[in-house]
């Protein structure tokens, strides 16, 4: 159970917590089959927080002849190499193709490939002082690309960033800054977080939510209490009247809230690689990746939203699919706003949801290929939709 608590807090990247519970569980069952894995587990902890000298120092501790004392020793060249001591990386390398000399382990190949690499950028640092200033862009580059090729987000971001701002006349300058925010979009991949939804954030959902269905509420000011188009029309306690009382107490609650962004309540790799590849589009017009950008943003928006989607934060979800299509329209970003009202009208069963759900799969049908399978997904989901709307329905008047 100690051993299980440590691996559930590592899961939700509470990294403290984890290698304090991994500590516990190896100085109280030293002799334990997993005591090994575990003090692996007390270095990736380290790891994950950036702590590498920390992480180096509890590596060395994983004992045996099993798999995990060679994965430790492959990542402590991966941390020497993030603490800039290539030297000590490779000996560490090279430990495991002497004990693997014919490669027939996965962390021997992957040694190898790090050794490799690191030639790789011996030659090309070698090429960026020596090359005709024309041809150091490319180099540069290059040298970001094989980081990043590598899994080094951090250091890759930083020589990508080089290449735009060192050479700004460059070809590659809107790839570089591209691939800058790809590395931020890998990065927030590599250690996924639970998000927590705070009060502001639960307020700005449900002011989209609101402006949503009564779009005329999205410019209602806290100040402005009896202007047209906003006060309150039909019996006192129609819906309509309900929203209007409740927008205005959000509004007063949160006076910043009509300054909030969807980008303020994202992880901060997620925010900075979104913020990059909109300065992307404004700072590059004419290039290449700018044509390309916005179908790309869209995809990473609908990836983003399914993430949370999944997370069952649906609300939130849906702003995402939304920003998605104000980007680039995707079948997926419909289909994501389809299960999105499904959801909404199992709480409420208004039909204005209902409308929606098919008019987004109506849009989600008409930029495919009518014979693909992408096509015959979507009409299945029609299907689905209808049925599962009336058996809503039904269930509803049995209730009543």
């Amino acid at each position: 159970m100690l051993y299980l608590k440590a691996t559930s807090l590592q899961s939700d990247a509470e990294y403290d917590d984890a290698a304090a519970e991994f500590k516990q569980f190896v100085a109280k069952y030293p002799k334990s089959d997993d005591v090994d894995n575990a003090q692996l587990q007390i270095g990736n902890s380290y790891r994950q927080q950036g702590d590498y000298g920390a992480a180096v120092d509890a590596y060395r501790l994983v004992a045996g002849d099993g798999d995990a004392i060679d994965e430790a020793t492959f990542a402590i060249g991966d941390a020497y190499l993030m603490l800039g001591r290539q030297t000590d990386a490779l000996a560490s390398y090279h430990t495991l193709i002497e004990k693997y000399p014919y490669l027939n382990n996965d962390f021997a190949r992957a040694a190898q490939d790090r050794i490799d690499a690191l030639i790789q950028l011996d030659t090309l640092r070698t090429d960026l002082k020596t090359v005709p200033p024309t041809q150091q862009d490319n180099a540069q580059y290059q040298i970001a690309n094989l980081y990043f090729n590598i899994g080094y987000y951090d250091i890759a971001s930083r020589e990508f960033e080089k290449g735009y701002i060192d050479y700004p006349e460059s070809e590659l300058v809107d790839d570089a800054m591209w691939m800058r925010g790809e590395c931020y979009w890998r990065k927030a991949r590599q250690a996924p977080v639970m998000p927590l939804q705070t009060p502001e954030q639960e307020a700005f959902i449900r002011v989209q939510r609101i402006a949503d269905r009564y779009p005329q509420f999205a410019e209602l000011d806290r100040y402005d209490t009896d202007g047209y188009p906003h006060a309150p029309a039909g019996r006192r306690g129609d819906r309509y009247e309900l929203y209007y009382a409740e927008m205005r107490r959000l509004l007063h609650r949160y006076p910043d809230l009509r300054k909030w962004r969807l980008e303020d309540f994202l992880f901060s790799d997620d925010a900075t690689a979104f913020e990059i590849w909109f300065d992307l589009i404004h700072k590059y017009p004419d290039t290449n990746m700018n044509s390309a950008a916005p179908r790309r943003i869209a995809a990473r928006l609908v990836e983003l939203g399914n993430i949370y989607r999944n997370l069952s934060m649906d609300d939130f979800a849906s702003l995402l699919f939304k920003k998605s299509l104000e980007a680039f329209p995707t079948p997926g970003a419909h289909v994501g706003l389809a299960y999105y009202y499904a959801d909404v009208r199992g709480e409420v069963r208004w039909t204005y949801y209902r409308t929606r759900i098919f008019q987004h799969l109506q849009e989600a049908a008409s930029m495919v290929t009518p014979d693909s399978e992408q096509a015959m997904e979507i009409n299945r989901l029609k299907t689905w939709m209808n049925y599962r709307l009336r058996i809503e329905s039904l269930e509803a008047k049995s209730f009543r």
